[in-house]
């Protein structure tokens, strides 16, 4: 199993980082990256990579969405929520001319980067790095897993429409967004989908066409790796969704006990996946993790659930840097 430690959005110092998890999860917003046009801050990138042992490698992420720069913002089609956050058109063309700007930047940058693995800079996002535009609102959703909200799928569908959604839309934001992943980087493109339709399914009538048609071209493309797949004790992400895809899996939350991680990495070897990203009040955990399928702990959900682990969904504290379910992706 190959893990890595899950940075907090522009972490600068206090890697999460132990003997036994030497790689990590580098998350870095937009805004910060790329403050005005053109000029390019890598230095909380480039002190998470110098952090790592001998050996460690990373995987790297730039959020977009309600992280991108405010002087993108000011040039492009978006949308206003009450509180006043604001998520940019995916499909607005000044949107994509400055996103692929800054893919060719973080390629001049890191192509050379042996250590990082697999980079995911998502146009089609609102407030985390998936290709999921249902969490803009301030609604909980039922369950209240942390960080991820949603409204009515008539509210979303109105904002969104706002500023020219569309099916065909959506997935011209994803082609030029992959394409230019291709042309300007060469480490693999990451991609990520919160579940099999979550991204687009407050489009009660054209939301599943439209994400049939995004996974069927994804299966058509080279180099594409699956990326902060959720992970909990009585749930994870099913590999028969994108099996065409590897996967990385992500911890939706701390866990917070030795028996739940362990039993998350059960169902994470039962699904044949051998990446995980680790929140740093877990790291303590993985020394004494299961390296192989168990037969003496449940691989299903259904017999997760049966032996009364607690569930994800409860309460959760963030105790330090880069321990945040506000910032993780599914």
């Amino acid at each position: 199993m190959i893990y890595y430690g899950l940075c907090g959005k522009d972490q600068k110092g206090k890697f999460p980082l132990t003997p036994q998890v030497g790689n990590l999860s580098i998350r870095a917003s937009w805004a910060y990256v790329e403050p005005s046009p053109g000029q390019f801050q890598w230095d909380r990138i480039d002190a998470a990579l110098a952090a790592l042992p001998q050996g460690g490698v990373a995987g790297l992420t730039i959020h977009p969405g309600n992280n991108s720069p405010a002087w993108v913002m000011q040039q492009v089609a978006h949308i206003t929520m009450p509180d006043n956050t604001q998520f940019p058109a995916p499909w607005d063309a000044k949107f994509l001319q400055s996103l692929i700007k800054l893919i060719q930047a973080v390629g001049q940058k890191y192509n050379s980067e042996q250590r990082i693995k697999h980079i995911l800079i998502p146009a089609l996002s609102a407030k985390t790095a998936e290709n999921n535009l249902n969490n803009i609102t301030k609604t909980s959703m039922s369950g209240g897993v942390p960080g991820h909200d949603t409204g009515t799928p008539d509210q979303i569908l109105a904002y969104w429409t706002s500023v020219g959604y569309s099916p065909q839309n959506a997935l011209l934001a994803v082609q030029q967004n992959i394409k230019a992943m291709h042309r300007y980087i060469t480490q693999p493109c990451a991609i990520t989908f919160p579940g099999l339709y979550g991204g687009l399914d407050f489009d009660l009538v054209n939301g599943k066409a439209a994400v049939d048609a995004i996974h069927a071209w994804y299966a058509q493309q080279p180099n594409i790796r699956i990326y902060n797949c959720g992970a909990s004790s009585n749930w994870v992400f099913p590999k028969s969704y994108y099996s065409y895809i590897p996967y990385v899996y992500q911890e939706l939350a701390p866990l917070g006990t030795q028996k739940q991680f362990n039993q998350m990495m059960n169902l994470i070897h039962a699904q044949g996946v051998t990446e995980l990203e680790v929140y740093l009040a877990d790291l303590k955990y993985v020394p004494n993790a299961p390296s192989t399928l168990s037969s003496e702990l449940p691989a299903t959900a259904e017999e997760a659930a049966a032996a009364s682990f607690e569930n994800y969904r409860g309460e959760y504290e963030p105790d330090a840097e880069g321990d945040n379910p506000e910032d993780s992706d599914d």
